[in-house]
């Protein structure tokens, strides 16, 4: 599918609402916007299941989608996934607003250069993963990707930008040059995990050369070149980490305002130059060759923590 716009679609009591694929599904530079599923059921925009489902998404927009259940903006299952240079704007679902991520087989899906804008569910605004079902290990890996303003539920819930659940078999999430910013409860209560909820003992979350505004909830292990703010460690390392420290999220101080960039198709956060992740001594090189827009990584001395280089 190419250059297509599937909108305002709905289904009652029925899965996918934009799209139910029951096999293979290759999405590229289209539009998947406002389709809702009403009643049971998940994936407002997306729904991918069934054998051979290898999912490839490139260059989507998946906005305004949403969903009773699971996935608002898209429900997978996949054999394997590459989505890639695309945005998941404003969906909701109970869990799983942007997307509700299942793996299947040990090598996982790989998300990159891609942001989860805007999101809202109970737990996992952005993202939720499962583990597989059956008895194997996977890994899913983020990389070169933003997670800003995605919500989650203050009571009992979990997971602002990603929750990684405590079903199916072990997993392993990989975060590498991965920005987190203004993930946040909405309402009031003891909501935990802004950027990354991890109740999936004994899945591992591992993070690179990633930024993080807010605490973490569950085990986090860092890999070194991490910035954290004060609120929260996320497996804050001194040894191989940046010195955590306040690190507003608004125009002005730290971070620019959310907006394109060239050569992107994505939104990112564009840094100020007194930013403490600019050419940061502690950021480990040579894990990717590029940032979010597919600019070269990295300028200067040393590399860039998060998303993008500068």
């Amino acid at each position: 599918m190419s250059g297509s716009k599937i909108s305002q679609s709905f289904s009652r009591n029925r899965d996918g609402a934009g799209i139910d694929a029951r096999g293979r599904i290759d999405i590229f530079d289209s539009e998947i916007l406002d389709n809702a599923v009403t009643l049971n059921g998940v994936g407002g925009g997306l729904v991918v299941r069934g054998a051979n489902q290898a999912v490839t998404i490139e260059r989507t927009l998946i906005k305004g989608n949403t969903a009773p259940l699971q996935g608002g903006g898209a429900w997978l299952e996949p054999v394997s996934l590459h989505l890639v240079d695309s945005e998941l704007d404003s969906n909701g679902a109970s869990l799983g607003g942007g997307m509700y991520l299942v793996a299947l087989t040990p090598s996982g899906p790989i998300i990159e250069r891609s942001t989860f804008f805007a999101n809202t569910s109970n737990s996992g605004g952005g993202l939720y993963l499962q583990g597989p079902p059956t008895v194997t290990t996977s890994q899913h890996t983020l990389r070169n990707t933003t997670f800003s303003e995605n919500e989650y539920c203050a009571t009992g819930c979990g997971g602002g930008g990603i929750f990684v659940s405590n079903t199916g078999w072990p997993t392993t999430l990989v975060l590498e040059h991965v920005t987190f910013v203004q993930n946040n409860m909405f309402g009031s209560g003891s909501g935990k995990g802004e950027p990354v909820s991890n109740l999936g003992t004994p899945h591992l979350v591992t993070t690179v050369n990633s930024i993080f505004e807010g605490p973490c909830d569950g085990a986090v292990t860092s890999g070194g070149g991490n910035w954290m703010d004060a609120r929260g460690d996320c497996g804050h390392d001194p040894l191989i980490d940046g010195a955590p420290g306040v690190y507003p999220a608004v125009a002005g101080t730290r971070l620019k305002p959310l907006a394109y960039m060239s050569p992107g198709f994505t939104r990112v956060y564009d840094e100020w130059g007194r930013s403490p992740s600019l050419n940061n001594p502690k950021c480990v090189a040579a894990i990717t060759s590029e940032d979010q827009r597919g600019a070269p990584r990295p300028v200067g001395a040393s590399c860039d923590i998060g998303a993008v280089e500068r």
